[in-house]
């Protein structure tokens, strides 16, 4: 699971390749951008619930 402002940043260590996961789960703020570089490496789900 993961915010989708997240997506694409890089850190100063790597904690999983998503190559090596089944899905990444994340929010509907998610850009056409970010889903391409998802979804050529994994299975992307994005969550359509609205915190109130």
């Amino acid at each position: 699971m993961c915010d989708a402002a997240k997506i694409g940043l890089q850190d100063f260590y790597n904690f999983c390749n998503l190559e090596r996961i089944d899905a990444l789960i994340t929010d509907a703020s998610i850009t056409p951008e970010q889903r391409t570089l998802v979804e050529g490496s994994t299975r992307l789900v994005v969550s359509s619930h609205d915190e109130a």
